[in-house]
């Protein structure tokens, strides 16, 4: 009856992370009453479930309540906390300086007056901690720190990541900027010492291991495997694994936890062999007492040596289920083992409900339990030679895996690999009994030459001839990951699907397998599976015009118009029936990371791919440009305007851009576009370039003022009049700063919405309250901001402008609220 226990509490668990606001824990006890009243009536799967959904939905709405929040600094101000890093520290340069970055455990905490104290001793919070040219950190190193405490918040798009999940993933409470001048630093007293843990041993390890390994290629990927550092691995590296799918090799999961527990469990098997023929121990002892202790150990090691992050201790859990379960001999239990694993995995981290690689893993192993449970032909199995036989095997669970996880990644990733099943059949192999072997191998000499050293001079030749063999076969293999990422459409996009589609692949796909033993089902299988895809296709609107794509559903005259968030920056899509423009494409985040790549490029793959596509930039300042470059490698425009073409050229190498100039204007499925600015006036500074874009459906209009100041707002009255700024949509000037929103300008628009698109908290504190004060006494209008709403939705030329707001449609009870 455990197998209820465990589903009941696995499901209120996922349940409850979908929840806006947790519930009362009253209603778990009523359930937990009922289930008690089922098992006295010898209900008894019934009664364990209910048990199980009861004490689930306790456990997690408890430990959230009791769970005190870390308190967090306001904008401008600072605290002082104590504790030690607990991760690797990474490093990286950003505009021309170094950023260092890592997991900081804090103790302590007391606020900058000294007014409040708080100490985190049995269970102390995880903040991460980012310090900007500062003295080099250590792991295990105890330092007391002045940081500005800032919420992990993420932004927040249809089709984007949700950061603030992937958080709660982590268990991090806060994100600390270290904020500490020259002569803090130099006095020393920051530092308070060192404790020996296991950071500080891979930390270590990683120091040396990076000497042997030296200048090569694959020396990043090395870490990755060995330690889960992968910082060193390069962006094209990257692009390659994402493009074949192979991107998972550098996670340690439970396939790297696996094989290192399968090379300890064959030592340990080796180990009782000797004890028990050659020196006569041992002889009452089965194999499993031996071999399994020691399979446990070295996946533990191997476990800490990646640093025992959470989604390596869900796999360090699932293998300590498999060998507890050989050491107690339970045979031909697999359904059982795997939701025993599930239970512990959510028991132990409830939010890994939330992980992708969770379900995926999971699904993975079903898939190989469901084909090792197939009964064989005699003749089938009789046929082949032991080894080709164990090979057809492998090949076949590998093709089963890679085609069995697509309904998965079409429900969390919406994407998947076109031709991963081809790279996955080659890389998958080679880093199970090539790649990962030679690493542990190098590792393992290199820690024993530290040791020994006497022996140096014999393992530093043997550590280079390893090292040179390893690289070889890794060009090798580069090559081929290569050669398939370079194939066109390599990776496939396609809307969301319903859970209920993705259920009824599943129901096909297992009972495809299963249904082998049973002769009809060869003859039905196939008549099955085309009406299931025939269904999941027509209920989900395709078309096939411009590939697998939902209908559009807008009207001629009507524009669909979202304004995302991009944090500190701009970016708006206006949609029509059969075009596309894009305004803006927010800032850059980092030298490898904007809001084209982050935010506006998964955005469009949603949506239905446009028959011609315009882009306007309405300046070439950071925040409005900053994502050009990723999203012209991803789409094509056939309208470019910007107001700084020069510029534009010059700083992102884009210089197929006219100059955007007041009178023009086109219509697109009877929308009509216009330019109002520049042109009438002089241009002072960038800001003054600033496109000024009108759309106008039917009856309503949006205006669009890029950052122009108050100054040329008021231009756009005198050379345009009252009507011809007049919008029902404004999206505010330069984010709300108080250099713009003008009074004048604000009366004449006289807007039903007014939106500001800036970032959570931002360091210049739009939009400005003077700003907000303006709206306010001038219009009528109703404030909504990107940072508080998320991405902002509204169809013109319907009845009412009713705005679709991202955060609150998708809001979760561990979001980040605004004013946090």
């Amino acid at each position: 009856m455990f197998v209820w226990f465990a589903f009941g509490w696995i499901a209120v668990t996922l349940w409850l992370f979908q929840l806006p606001q947790l519930p009362s824990p009253v209603i778990f006890v009523v359930f937990l009453a009922l289930g008690i009243l089922a098992q006295s009536f010898n209900w008894q799967r019934l009664g364990q479930g209910l048990i199980g959904l009861a004490l689930g939905g306790l456990a997690l709405v408890l430990v959230e309540r009791w769970t005190a929040p870390l308190p967090l600094t306001a904008v401008s101000d600072q605290a002082m906390i104590a504790g030690q890093l607990v991760s690797l520290v990474t490093e990286q340069s950003r505009f021309g300086r170094s950023q260092q970055q890592a997991v900081f455990a804090v103790r302590q905490l007391e606020e900058i007056n000294g007014a409040m104290q708080v100490r985190y001793r049995l269970r102390p919070r995880y903040v991460q901690l980012s310090c900007w040219d500062c003295p080099n950190l250590r792991p295990n190193h105890i330092y007391r720190l002045q940081v500005q405490l800032q919420p992990m918040r993420g932004l927040s798009n249809p089709g984007g990541f949700d950061y603030e999940t992937w958080v709660k993933q982590q268990n991090l409470a806060a994100r600390a900027r270290v904020r500490m001048d020259v002569t803090a630093w130099q006095d020393g007293q920051w530092d308070l010492g060192a404790s020996w843990g296991w950071h500080r041993y891979r930390d270590d390890l990683a120091q040396r291991m990076r000497k042997h390994w030296g200048e090569t290629e694959f020396a990043g990927i090395y870490s990755g495997l060995l330690l889960a550092d992968r910082g060193a691995i390069s962006e094209a590296q990257w692009q390659v694994m994402r493009a074949t799918g192979t991107i998972h090799l550098m996670a340690i999961s439970g396939l790297h936890l696996a094989l290192v527990a399968g090379m300890g469990y064959a030592l340990g098997a080796i180990i009782w062999w000797f004890g028990v023929r050659l020196l006569g121990w041992w002889h009452s002892w089965p194999r499993v007492w031996i071999a399994v202790p020691v399979g446990l150990v070295f996946a533990t090691v191997y476990a800490v040596l990646a640093g025992f992050t959470l989604p390596t201790q869900r796999a360090w859990l699932m293998v300590l289920v498999v060998l507890v379960f050989l050491l107690l001999r339970r045979k031909r239990q697999p359904w059982p083992l795997l939701l025993l694993a599930a239970w512990l995995i959510v028991l132990w981290q409830p939010a890994s409900v939330l992980a992708p690689g969770f379900w995926l893993s999971f699904l993975a192993v079903a898939i190989i339990f469901l084909w090792l449970g197939l009964p064989r032909k005699p003749r089938q199995a009789a046929a082949h030679h032991p080894i080709a036989h164990s090979l057809y095997q492998a090949w076949s669970i590998q093709w089963l895996i890679s085609l069995g996880l697509i309904p998965g990644l079409w429900w969390f990733y919406q994407a998947f690999p076109t031709y991963s099943v081809l790279a996955n059949l080659v890389a998958v192999p080679f880093v199970s009994f090539i790649g990962l072997p030679l690493v542990l191998l190098t590792a393992t000499l290199a820690e024993l030459g530290e040791l020994l050293s006497c022996c140096n001079a014999g393992l530093g030749w043997l550590l280079r001839l390893l090292i040179r063999l390893a690289d070889s076969l890794w060009l090798v293999l580069w090559w081929a990951l290569e050669t398939v990422a370079a194939w066109p459409h390599s990776e496939v996009w396609l809307p969301p699907p319903s859970l209920w589609q993705v259920v009824v692949l599943y129901s096909v796909m297992f009972l495809w397998v299963a249904g082998q033993q049973h002769a009809w089902w060869w003859r039905a299988r196939w008549i099955l599976t085309g009406l299931v895809l025939v269904l999941v296709t027509l209920v989900s609107g395709f078309n096939y015009k411009n590939g697998l794509i939902k209908q559009e559903t807008l009207r001629l005259g009507e524009a669909r118009v979202t304004i995302l968030d991009v944090g500190q920056g701009q970016a708006v899509v206006i949609d029509t029936r059969n075009h596309r423009l894009i305004y803006d494409v927010g800032p850059r985040f980092g030298p490898h990371s904007d809001a084209g790549e982050r935010v506006i490029v998964p955005f469009l793959k949603q949506r239905p791919v446009k028959d011609s596509q315009g882009l306007i930039i309405s300046h070439a300042d950071l925040d409005h440009a900053g994502g050009l470059a990723s999203l012209r490698r991803e789409q094509t425009f056939t309208l470019r305007l910007t107001g700084e073409p020069a510029r534009l050229a010059e700083q992102y190498q884009q210089d197929d851009f006219a100059l955007c100039q007041v009178g023009q204007q086109w219509i697109w499925d009877e929308v009509q576009f216009a330019i109002l600015a520049p042109g009438h006036f002089p241009v002072l500074d960038h800001n003054d370039a600033s496109c000024v874009l009108r759309v106008q459906a039917g009856e309503q209009v949006m205006l669009i003022t890029g950052d122009l100041g108050r100054a040329h707002e008021r231009a756009l009255v005198r050379y345009h009049g009252e009507e011809g700024v007049k919008a029902d949509i404004l999206v505010a000037g330069h984010h709300g700063s108080r250099h713009s929103s003008d009074p004048q300008f604000l009366a004449a628009v006289s807007p039903e919405w007014i939106i500001f698109s800036a970032g959570f908290r931002n360091r210049f504190g739009m939009p400005h309250p003077d700003v907000l004060a303006r709206t306010e006494r001038y219009t009528q209008a109703k404030p909504l901001n990107t940072a508080c709403s998320g991405a902002i939705e509204f169809t013109l030329n319907q009845a009412g402008l009713t705005p679709q707001l991202w955060r609150e449609k998708t809001k979760r009870w561990y979001h980040i609220p605004c004013d946090a």
